[in-house]
Protein backbone atom coordinates (compact mmCIF):
# COMPACT_ATOMS: atom_id res chain seq x y z
CA UNK A 1 0.00 0.00 0.00
CA UNK A 2 2.48 2.40 0.84
CA UNK A 3 4.49 1.34 -2.03
CA UNK A 4 1.57 2.86 -4.33
CA UNK A 5 1.31 5.86 -2.86
CA UNK A 6 4.70 6.64 -3.24
CA UNK A 7 4.30 6.34 -6.67
CA UNK A 8 1.54 8.06 -7.31
CA UNK A 9 2.82 11.62 -5.43
CA UNK A 10 5.27 12.27 -7.79
CA UNK A 11 2.83 12.23 -10.43
CA UNK A 12 0.63 13.82 -8.58
CA UNK A 13 2.71 17.15 -7.50
CA UNK A 14 3.43 17.20 -11.46
CA UNK A 15 0.01 17.34 -11.89
CA UNK A 16 -0.63 20.31 -9.05
CA UNK A 17 2.04 21.79 -10.23
CA UNK A 18 1.13 21.96 -14.13
CA UNK A 19 -2.14 23.30 -13.21
CA UNK A 20 -0.75 26.27 -10.91
CA UNK A 21 1.49 26.89 -14.08
CA UNK A 22 -1.76 27.07 -16.21
CA UNK A 23 -3.60 29.10 -13.57
CA UNK A 24 -0.80 31.60 -13.17
CA UNK A 25 -0.73 32.40 -16.82
CA UNK A 26 -4.68 32.99 -16.59
CA UNK A 27 -4.56 35.37 -14.36
CA UNK A 28 -1.50 37.34 -16.48
CA UNK A 29 -3.60 37.24 -19.15
CA UNK A 30 -6.54 38.68 -17.71
CA UNK A 31 -4.89 40.87 -15.96
CA UNK A 32 -3.09 42.67 -19.19
CA UNK A 33 -6.71 42.51 -20.68
CA UNK A 34 -8.09 44.75 -17.65
CA UNK A 35 -4.90 47.43 -18.20
CA UNK A 36 -5.53 47.50 -21.91
CA UNK A 37 -9.23 48.21 -21.38
CA UNK A 38 -7.95 50.39 -18.73
CA UNK A 39 -5.40 52.34 -20.78
CA UNK A 40 -8.17 52.54 -23.71
CA UNK A 41 -10.31 54.37 -21.74
CA UNK A 42 -7.96 56.41 -19.89
CA UNK A 43 -7.54 57.42 -23.75
CA UNK A 44 -11.01 58.09 -24.73
CA UNK A 45 -11.42 60.53 -21.50
CA UNK A 46 -8.16 62.57 -22.33
CA UNK A 47 -9.78 62.98 -26.19
CA UNK A 48 -12.79 64.03 -24.76
CA UNK A 49 -11.35 66.53 -22.29
CA UNK A 50 -9.14 67.91 -25.15
CA UNK A 51 -12.45 68.14 -27.57
CA UNK A 52 -14.57 70.00 -24.65
CA UNK A 53 -11.37 72.59 -24.56
CA UNK A 54 -11.77 73.04 -28.49
CA UNK A 55 -15.11 73.30 -28.41
CA UNK A 56 -15.19 76.06 -25.60
CA UNK A 57 -12.81 77.86 -27.83
CA UNK A 58 -15.31 77.72 -30.70
CA UNK A 59 -13.03 76.19 -33.20
CA UNK A 60 -15.38 72.44 -33.05
CA UNK A 61 -18.84 72.46 -32.71
CA UNK A 62 -20.39 68.63 -33.41
CA UNK A 63 -23.71 69.14 -31.61
CA UNK A 64 -25.97 71.86 -30.07
CA UNK A 65 -24.19 73.35 -27.37
CA UNK A 66 -26.31 71.51 -24.59
CA UNK A 67 -25.56 68.06 -25.68
CA UNK A 68 -21.90 69.25 -26.47
CA UNK A 69 -21.30 70.17 -23.26
CA UNK A 70 -23.35 67.04 -21.29
CA UNK A 71 -21.56 64.15 -23.79
CA UNK A 72 -18.21 65.53 -24.41
CA UNK A 73 -17.80 67.88 -21.36
CA UNK A 74 -15.46 67.25 -18.26
CA UNK A 75 -18.45 65.03 -16.47
CA UNK A 76 -18.26 62.14 -18.91
CA UNK A 77 -14.38 62.36 -19.39
CA UNK A 78 -14.29 62.08 -15.69
CA UNK A 79 -16.55 59.14 -15.37
CA UNK A 80 -14.55 57.58 -18.11
CA UNK A 81 -11.67 58.20 -16.31
CA UNK A 82 -12.70 57.19 -13.05
CA UNK A 83 -14.51 54.13 -14.77
CA UNK A 84 -11.08 53.31 -16.38
CA UNK A 85 -9.20 53.23 -12.71
CA UNK A 86 -11.69 50.77 -10.78
CA UNK A 87 -11.50 48.49 -14.15
CA UNK A 88 -7.26 48.82 -13.88
CA UNK A 89 -7.61 48.53 -10.02
CA UNK A 90 -9.42 44.98 -9.93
Amino acid sequence: MRRRRAAREPAARETQRQQEIAAAKRDGTKRRRRHAIAYAMFTVAAVMAITHVFAHAGSVTVLAQGWQDLLLGWPMAGMIAISGAIVYGT
